[in-house]
């Protein structure tokens, strides 16, 4: 609607009987019978109405504005019924509205301003309002009138809507291909997770594969149990011949094809099998196949648009919409759930570099298996030379490159062959293939230089899980081989977790620097007591705070240094790698949980439990490192454990510490029950 014509058009102006009327309507009071009074006047809504060129222009007058003598209209609506709309104007706000009459508010008491029992329209306008909508067949008083032609309007304008939305729907749809030929059979054939019926007695029983339609014989098989058969090799569940009469099953099959120059759809179809158990090995099958979603795609493989198959809008009409309009919003979840079908998939995407790579594989884990397909199709486009890694049977870098690992920097993207897409040689290739390489592997063999990394070393930091950053060889200036031959030594000799020396080595480094020590010395870097000297620099750093807490406790909890030879003949326990220290005093329960980095030494409530022998903190060290802090236990007089953590909270070597503390446990309470009977 024109809005400038609009505002061209002289108003009509509140008449002085209106202005009268208003002021005299003083109302009545009345009582609520929640609580509280009401005011209600015989009228609170004034219409005027004429006729302008091809429009009825309708003023609205409040009664509280009137009565102030004010003539403006509150409101004035122009409606078109060629045009199937209207527009009001709102004279407090100065704004356009396209709300209806009920939506309408000038910020004053509102209850019942749009009652037709106190609305008042002279004959006069009245006529004008009707000649205008005689066509229509509307009946009732001037605000009803107004309000029908208002709500054909709003249909009016959500048909309007509804058909830009339809049509932009179907010439979407119109270039969706017919789906694959076989794709019912095949869907039906791999879409659903397959079942073992088995029968007879003893422990042997024969058992039919719903996949391959074969008998097999299987030992004492179990139901609702999983195996694979023995024909078709796929992994089944098993179930028991005629328990269930009826199965129902449901499958999810996904389809990519082509719809244009750089678009694709990605199509899911369900289908529906139920197996009725007959007699003997009959098993009668009752199927249904229908597509119920389907993702338009662009050239990188993101979703541009989602259609389901379902109720439009407020209407019982089936038909493809997109999946925020379905009536009952059928699928509010991505596709990428079902089982892709992959016998098309190197036709409809032989535009791209990783057309020729092995799609069953990532794409097709087995009869009723889903996958996150839209996952792996963005995958496949960001590396497109997947093929290359994955004829040279690198399946370690495959799979990360393939489950969502950021690597991308890695590789060269314009890469002809693995060599260039890997940056490596011919000789470093065949080193990541002996150990079937992944991205850690990779990253090593590309900064080694004139530096030749051996297998096992390469292996090493790939079980562990070390970055290159984190050996700190650019600080220290070792060569990978040193660092690596270091950590190793020093893994086995204190039997710490990797990742804890490798941010303690990091952190003894930082106080090293800031001591003024050379750190590419590798007195300095290949240190082999660092765990110590680390403690000993952190102690430094915080003396004067930590000797304040340290004096504190020491002075607070003095039964622990008072029972201290009296625990430490109870705890005494050296079995194997390791033994238990007994601290002295509670100053030591404080600097080991400042060199544990947990709550131990932070809190007085283990120190006081200790200090009136209700819990004892004690320490589990290496025999080879007495001195350097591994675990702390709280533990109860007769040797049970309450809690056991090595630094951050952690529990590194869990099941051979569990196997220790066993034996500890079983220790102390013998020697509880032989000081009891003593």
């Amino acid at each position: 609607m024109k809005r400038k014509e609009f505002e061209q058009i002289i108003p009509l102006y509140a008449t002085d009987q209106m202005i009268k009327q208003a002021k005299a309507d003083v109302g009545t009071t009345k009582k609520l019978i929640w609580g509280g009074e009401r005011t209600e006047y015989n009228t609170n809504l004034y219409l005027m109405a004429r006729h302008e060129r091809e429009y009825l222009v309708i003023y609205m007058f409040h009664r509280t504005n009137l009565a102030k003598g004010i003539r403006t209209p509150d409101f004035t609506t122009y409606f078109s019924v060629t045009e199937m709309d209207h527009l009001t104007w709102d004279e407090h706000t100065h704004t356009w509205k396209t709300g209806m009459i009920d939506s309408l508010s000038n910020g004053l008491e509102w209850h019942g301003y749009y009652r037709e029992d106190t609305t008042v329209c002279s004959k006069e306008h009245e006529k004008l309002i009707q000649q205008y909508v005689k066509d229509r067949n509307y009946s009732g008083s001037p605000l009803r009138i107004i309000r029908q032609f208002q709500e054909d309007i709003r249909q009016a304008r959500m048909l309007r809507r509804d058909n830009k939305i339809i049509e932009k729907v179907d010439a979407e749809m119109e270039l969706v291909p017919q789906e694959p030929q076989g794709l019912e059979a095949w869907s039906m054939k791999n879409g659903f997770e397959e079942i073992l019926f088995y029968k007879g007695k003893g422990d042997w029983k024969d058992a039919y594969c719903t996949h391959c339609g074969k008998t097999n014989q299987l030992f004492r098989p179990k139901h609702n149990d999983r195996r694979r058969c023995p024909s078709c090799k796929t992994s089944c569940q098993i179930k028991a011949f005629g328990r269930q009469k009826l199965i129902g099953q449901t499958a999810y099959v996904d389809v990519i094809q082509k719809i244009g120059e750089g678009r694709y759809v990605l199509r899911e179809f369900t289908a529906i099998r139920k197996l009725k158990i007959e007699t003997e090995w009959r098993i009668a099958h009752d199927t249904s196949f229908h597509e119920t979603c389907r993702e338009i795609l662009n050239n990188r493989f993101a979703i541009e648009n989602w259609y389901t198959h379902g109720r439009w809008r407020t209407t019982d009409v089936y038909r493809w919409v997109p999946r925020e309009m379905d009536r009952y919003g059928y699928c509010y979840n991505p596709i990428y759930r079902g089982v892709m079908y992959t016998k098309n998939i190197k036709k409809e995407l032989s535009d791209y570099l990783f057309a020729r790579c092995n799609f069953k594989r990532y794409m097709f884990a087995g009869p009723g298996i889903r996958r996150d397909q839209i996952m792996i199709l963005q995958r496949l486009f960001r590396y497109p030379y997947l093929e290359y890694i994955e004829k040279a049977g690198l399946t370690n870098l495959a799979n990360e490159m393939m489950t969502g690992q950021e690597i991308e920097s890695l590789f060269n993207h314009e890469a002809l062959n693995l060599k260039q897409a890997l940056k490596l040689s011919g000789q470093q290739i065949q080193r990541l293939k002996e150990i079937n390489g992944n991205s850690i592997a990779v990253k090593y063999l590309q900064i080694e230089g004139s530096e030749y990394l051996k297998p096992n070393i390469l292996k090493y930091v790939m079980d562990k899980s070390i970055k290159p950053q984190k050996l700190q060889i650019e600080r220290t200036g070792l060569t990978i081989t040193k660092a690596v031959n270091f950590f190793k030594r020093q893994e086995e000799k204190t039997k710490i977790d990797i990742d804890r020396l490798l941010s303690t080595y990091e952190d003894y480094l930082d106080m090293a620097e800031q001591r003024g020590e050379d750190i590419t010395d590798e007195i300095i870097s290949k240190n082999a007591r660092f765990l110590e000297f680390h403690s000993k620099y952190l102690e430094e750093k915080n003396a004067e705070a930590n000797k304040k807490r340290d004096d504190s406790v020491n002075k607070k909890f003095g039964n622990i240094r008072k029972n201290f030879k009296s625990n430490q003949k109870h705890f005494d326990y050296t079995a194997g790698n390791y033994l238990i220290v007994v601290p002295n005093k509670a100053s030591e329960i404080t600097r080991e949980g400042r060199l544990q980095h947990h709550c131990v030494g932070a809190s007085d409530g283990y120190m006081s439990k200790m200090n009136q022998n209700k819990s004892f903190i004690i320490f589990l060290r290496n025999v080879k490192a007495p001195d350097i802090p591994y675990y702390t236990l709280e533990v109860k007089w007769n040797g049970e454990i309450i809690q056991w953590y090595a630094a951050y909270d952690r529990k590194p070597d869990k099941e051979e510490i569990e196997q220790w503390l066993s034996k500890f446990t079983a220790k102390i309470q013998k020697r509880t029950l032989k000081e009891k009977t003593a």
